[in-house]
């Protein structure tokens, strides 16, 4: 009896103590778990340079379409296709033996005209003589004086028709109007050209300088016009509109010369709801032709900015948003407005304050209102969101 006794009291107290013991290891693992450790930063402030994009396309100064002010054959093509013509150079020489048939049948005319005037002065000379001695009568005087207006109104005439005859003659040599880069020809000798609207010869385009047409949208059409210095009482500065621009062009190469605003409509396209605005650039070897793709930079004024990381921000329905910690190291929601982006980092416009604390480290574990350890990011590291 002793022995058993014995035995229940080892095993009572053996149970006891698997229940203390699995009591303490209950408290250990209600104990919550510690805050996730999460990496913040101040945003960073300093003077920022950025630029507006626009997609455009270039166009030329002038463009000449060529075509003939007289109907013939053409007899010559008299350039080269692709090469600067300069104002003046011989194009294209339409067969000009009619028209010089022409000018000799206005000139004859012309010749018999001045004879019939000659005569007609001639006879009133001689009537004006008669009549002095009363052979002629006032009736027969204003007969020889009329003749002679006619024939003089006779050799205007044929003096016009002359000087029209000469101008069609001067019309078979078609040279260029302006100097500039010169088309193929696109009617061969031989073939009847018409004149007007019907028969395209060739075209001419100045494109040193170049222009680049580009549209740009209301809202950034407000905010540079009202970042422009306006003063109602005195005229406008041709200076202040011509704003530098740059240009990179559809291979991702930047143009070198820069150019300026020199147009911008006056009104804004309401189908589009954009404005059409014209740079010029300098454009001496030739680079740019007219029509190719061109992606138009305008910079900014230069300002003070607060910048974060860009791998800070996040989105959702609400719009863009950081993940802030507060005084007290509990996590906060900012929505931000963004800006510009520039190289890692991204312009925040409004909601942001540079003492606020960004969490750049961690953001997976970051909950809204709940506690966080907060550490500073080693000089060597890069943000990420992998802690």
């Amino acid at each position: 009896m002793k022995t058993r006794s014995i035995l229940t009291g080892l095993a009572v107290t053996a149970t006891l103590a698997a229940c203390t013991l699995q009591g303490c290891r209950d408290t250990v693992d209600r104990q919550p778990p510690p805050p996730p450790t999460v990496t913040v930063q101040t945003p960073t402030v300093r003077s920022v340079t950025t630029s507006i994009e626009f997609t455009g396309r270039t166009a030329a100064v002038e463009t000449v379409e060529i075509r003939a002010r007289v109907t013939g054959f053409l007899k010559s093509v008299d350039f080269e296709p692709s090469l600067i013509v300069n104002a003046g150079d011989l194009l294209f020489t339409i067969e000009p033996e009619p028209f010089e048939a022409t000018v000799a049948a206005a000139r004859a005319q012309l010749a018999s005209r001045e004879a019939e005037l000659h005569l007609a002065e001639v006879t009133i000379q001689k009537a004006k003589r008669a009549f002095d001695k009363g052979a002629v009568t006032d009736l027969e005087m204003a007969e020889y004086e009329a003749k002679r207006e006619v024939a003089a109104a006779a050799v205007q005439g044929a003096q016009a028709a002359v000087e029209t005859a000469e101008i069609d003659l001067g019309y078979t040599q078609i040279r260029a109007p302006i100097t500039g880069r010169i088309s193929r020809n696109l009617v061969s000798v031989g073939n009847l050209v018409t004149a007007g609207e019907s028969t395209l010869l060739t075209t001419i385009v100045l494109d040193d300088p170049i222009h680049a047409y580009f549209a740009v949208d209301e809202r950034t059409v407000l905010r540079v016009l009202k970042q422009r210095p306006h003063n109602p009482g005195a005229p406008n500065s041709p200076t202040e509109e011509r704003r530098t621009v740059f240009v990179q062009l559809s291979d991702g190469s930047e143009y070198p010369e820069p150019g300026f605003i020199d147009f911008g409509e006056n009104r804004v396209d309401p189908t589009t709801g954009t404005l059409e605005v014209r740079a010029e650039f300098a454009n001496p070897n030739g680079i740019l032709y007219p029509g190719m793709f061109a992606r138009i930079r305008l910079p900014k004024p230069t300002v003070e900015s607060i910048l974060v990381p860009e791998i800070a921000l996040q989105r959702d329905l609400g719009g863009p948003f950081l993940t802030l910690v507060n005084d007290q190291d509990i996590v906060e929601r900012r929505y931000v407005e963004l800006g510009d982006a520039v190289g890692t980092d991204r312009v925040i416009l409004t909601g942001l304050e540079p003492a606020d604390r960004v969490i750049v480290n961690g953001l997976q574990k970051a909950r809204p209102g709940k506690p966080v350890t907060v550490q500073s990011p080693s000089p060597t590291s890069s943000p990420n969101n992998d802690a």
